[in-house]
C-alpha cells in the first residue's frame, strides 16, 4: 500500500498534478492564477523546488512570455509596457541606454566604479563621448553615432539577455520596451537620412546579426499604432530641447521602419498584435483581448525547445564571461574605437584602486609601474 502511494506521489512530483494550470506561491515563481486544490499546489511547490521545469512554465502559464512593445517615438509605449506589466504582475524592463550595462550589472561593477564611470569629469568618458543629445544635435557627425549605435547594441543585448535568463528562471513573464529586436528600425531610418556611411552600417548589421545568432525572439510583439504626424506634435510639445530638433521626415522613416519590422517578426515566429493608438485605449480592454485568445504563441515557434536547451541557454545568459564572448567582435572602422592610449591607461588606473577586484593594489606608486595585462577594465 505504501508503496503504491510512493509511486503515485513520485509520479505527480515528475510529470504535475493536473487541476488546471498551478502555479507558484513560493517566493522565487510567478503567480497568475488562483489555486483550488492545496494538495495539487503543494506537490507543484516541491516538484518545482527540487526539479526546475521551464518548460512547465512556457507550456501552462499563458503569461509566461516575452512580450516586446514597440512604437515610434511619443507613441506611449512606455506607459503602456509599464501598466501592462503591473496588472499581469510581470517584469518590466524600461527602454534601456548604453549606461545599462554599468547600471543594471550589480555583478560586473562595484558603486565606486560605477560612479567613476559615470562621472561627467571622467577623462575617459571625455574622450570617447556618447550623448543620444548630441545624435540628434548634430546627426551629421557620423563617427559620434556610429560609437552610439554599436554602444546601445551592447546595452540592449545585455537587457534582453537578462530578460530571457529571468523567464526561463523563473517563470515570470517579461515586458521589454524597446528589445533588441527593433534596433534593425534605427538602422533603417538612419540609412534612409542618410546619416550613416555605408561600410558602418554593413559592421552594424553583422554586430548585431553576430550576438543575436544566441537569443529566442520574443514570443509576442505589440506594436502601438501612432501616426507620425501625431507622434510629431506630440514630440514638439513635451521633448527635450535635442528631441524637438527630429525631423518629421525622421519618424516617418522610422514608421517605414516599423512596417517591415512587424513582417520579418513574423518571420522569425513572434505573434504581432498591432493595436490602433491614436487615441490611448484602456489597457486593461488590451488584457481582456489577449485574455480571450486561445495562446498568444504562434504554432512551432522557436521556443518549443526541451529544459536541458534552456537551462543552457539561462546559464549561458547569467555569465559575465560567455556574454562578453557573444557581444565580442572585431571592429574595422577606427574612428568607431576608443583611443589607443586607454587601453593602457585605464589598465594601469585600475591597478591603484583599491576597489578593482582583478588588480588590487594598496600601492599608490601602481599607475607608474609596468602593467600587467591581467586586468579587464571596461571602456565606454
Amino acid at each position: 500500500m505504501y508503496s503504491n502511494t510512493i509511486r503515485r506521489v513520485a509520479t505527480q512530483l515528475l510529470q504535475g498534478y493536473s487541476h488546471g494550470p498551478h502555479v507558484f506561491a513560493m517566493a522565487s515563481f510567478h503567480t497568475t492564477a488562483a489555486k483550488n486544490d492545496a494538495l495539487g499546489d503543494w506537490l507543484q511547490n516541491l516538484r518545482f523546488r527540487f526539479y526546475h521545469d521551464p518548460r512547465h512554465h512556457l507550456d501552462n502559464d499563458k503569461w509566461a512570455k516575452v512580450f516586446a512593445v514597440e512604437g515610434n517615438m511619443k507613441s506611449g509605449k512606455g506607459e503602456f509596457a509599464q501598466e501592462f506589466a503591473e496588472r499581469l504582475d510581470l517584469r518590466y524592463f524600461p527602454s534601456c541606454d548604453y549606461t545599462y550595462i554599468l547600471t543594471a550589472k550589480e555583478r560586473h561593477f562595484n558603486t565606486e566604479e560605477i560612479d567613476f564611470l559615470m562621472d561627467e569629469n571622467n577623462i575617459f568618458k571625455k574622450s570617447h563621448a556618447i550623448s543620444m543629445d548630441e545624435v540628434y544635435t548634430n546627426p551629421e557627425d557620423w563617427a559620434q553615432m556610429a560609437r552610439y549605435q554599436q554602444a546601445i547594441t551592447r546595452a540592449k543585448f545585455h537587457q534582453y539577455a537578462d530578460a530571457l535568463a529571468h523567464l526561463i528562471r523563473t517563470g515570470q513573464g517579461v515586458v521589454i520596451e524597446k528589445s533588441f529586436y527593433s534596433l534593425p528600425i534605427f538602422e533603417h531610418a538612419f540609412k534612409k537620412m542618410k546619416w550613416q556611411k555605408r561600410e558602418v552600417m554593413r559592421y552594424l548589421r553583422d554586430y548585431r546579426l553576430f550576438m543575436q545568432q544566441n537569443f529566442l525572439p520574443p514570443q509576442v510583439v505589440v506594436y502601438l499604432d501612432v501616426p507620425a504626424e501625431t507622434c510629431y506634435k506630440e514630440l514638439q510639445k513635451s521633448g527635450t530641447t535635442a528631441e524637438k530638433r527630429i525631423s518629421l521626415e525622421y519618424l516617418k522613416a522610422m514608421e517605414d521602419g516599423y512596417s517591415k519590422y512587424l513582417v520579418e517578426a513574423e518571420r522569425f515566429g513572434s505573434r504581432v498584435i498591432s493595436l490602433d493608438w491614436t487615441d490611448d485605449r484602456d489597457v486593461e480592454e488590451v488584457v481582456m483581448d489577449m485574455n480571450e485568445m486561445e495562446n498568444l504563441q504562434v504554432p512551432h515557434c522557436r521556443w518549443d525547445r526541451s529544459n536541458t536547451d534552456l537551462k543552457e541557454m539561462m546559464c549561458d545568459f547569467e555569465d559575465s564571461f560567455m556574454l562578453h564572448k557573444m557581444s565580442v567582435l572585431s571592429c574595422p572602422i577606427q574612428e568607431m574605437m576608443s583611443p589607443q592610449w586607454m587601453y593602457f591607461a585605464y589598465p594601469l588606473y585600475s591597478q591603484s584602486r583599491p576597489w578593482y577586484k582583478v588588480g588590487y593594489t594598496n600601492d599608490k606608486w601602481a599607475w607608474l609601474r609596468e602593467p600587467s595585462y591581467k586586468s579587464s577594465g571596461y571602456i565606454m
